[in-house]
């Protein structure tokens, strides 16, 4: 029995001694160093079609043990607009012993612009017909593209069979966070049997025209018959708020009867 408590502690002091040298030569080859990411500039600009290449221009690394890490960088993220055209764009890299580094600096969209507005049919409607504007918008993003489907419209006070002018707040949004809104005005009008259908080519504008350059949008103007019908002609400019200005078209047939129908003279965003 002694010589088994003998055994078991001479086992015992090995272990302990086999583990104390074990951790001491780990301690003493264990890599304390992190990987350092150097990055060029506080900011980069790029087009909005910028590749991960693009927005690594300027970026290095380097690790005491493992040496030049730079083509081991990545773009980790790069965030919502933190100012109109510009982000933070984030980097990391990692070196053989899972060490993570980062850096950051911002990134400036030279060539961006905010989502554009296309009114593509008038927002004008007899008060005898259904009022219907889901189809009438439809938004380009220079980032994202179509974003017609992200549109949201609501209105704080039209009311159903009601004759006059009412507003139409509209919100669009790209994956940057740029966020536009506008307010649209919506005409119901006390449409007379035979009035003039005015057509033309577009419905939505970006700054002004002249009277000349707006009557050439017109298309066509016809009975219900789809029949060309001669008509007097008139225009009138009105300024809606900082945004928007209507461009009010009317028609008068022989009969006394007039046709209406309105573009959106949109600012510049």
């Amino acid at each position: 029995m002694r010589i088994f408590r003998i055994v078991v502690t001479i086992l015992f002091a090995v272990t302990v001694v086999l583990f104390g040298v074990v951790y001491i030569n780990e301690q003493r080859t264990k890599d304390l160093t992190l990987p350092v990411i150097t990055v060029e500039g506080e900011i980069i600009d790029v087009k909005v079609n910028a590749t991960d290449k693009d927005l690594l221009k300027g970026v290095t690394a380097y690790d005491e043990k493992d040496g030049d890490l730079t083509d081991k960088v990545i773009v980790e993220s790069v965030s919502h607009f933190v100012e109109k055209g510009v982000c933070v764009v984030t980097y990391a890299v990692c070196d053989t012993n899972n060490h993570v580094a980062n850096a950051s600096r911002r990134v400036r969209y030279t060539d961006y612009k905010s989502p554009t507005i296309q009114v593509v049919s008038p927002l004008c409607f007899s008060v005898y017909s259904k009022v219907d504007i889901t189809e009438h918008f439809k938004v380009k993003d220079c980032i994202d593209g179509d974003i017609s489907g992200a549109v949201v419209i609501t209105s704080p006070n039209y009311e159903n069979g009601k004759i006059g002018s009412f507003d139409l707040e509209f919100r669009v949004t790209n994956r940057k966070g740029d966020l536009v809104e506008l307010v649209f005005p919506l005409y119901i009008d006390d449409t007379e049997i035979g009035a003039p259908l005015i057509t033309l080519d577009k419905y939505s504008v970006y700054g002004e025209h002249t009277e000349n350059q707006y009557l050439n949008m017109i298309r066509s103007i016809t009975n219900a018959k789809e029949e060309p019908v001669e008509t007097q002609i008139s225009i009138v400019r009105e300024v809606v708020n900082n945004n928007i200005t209507c461009i009010h078209y009317y028609a008068t047939n022989e009969d006394g009867i007039t046709g209406h129908t309105v573009l959106m003279e949109l600012s510049n965003i």
